[in-house]
C-alpha cells in the first residue's frame, strides 16, 4: 500500500511540475523589459533563444 501511495504522490508532483512550466512558457514579457543579447550562452531551453534553435 506504501507504494501505491509514493506512486499516487510522484505522479502528483510532477503533474504539478508539468502544469507549472506549461503556464510559465505561455507567460507574456511584462511591458517596458528590454531584450537581452545574451549569445555567449549555450543554453537550448532559454526563452529568449528558443527560436534561434528551433531551425
Amino acid at each position: 500500500m506504501e507504494f501505491v501511495i509514493a506512486g499516487i504522490v510522484l505522479a502528483l508532483f510532477i503533474g504539478l511540475y508539468v502544469f507549472t512550466y506549461s503556464l510559465n512558457e505561455k507567460t507574456e514579457k511584462p511591458e517596458g523589459t528590454k531584450a537581452i543579447d545574451c549569445k555567449g550562452c549555450k543554453a537550448i531551453n532559454c526563452g529568449e533563444r528558443k527560436d534561434d534553435f528551433q531551425k
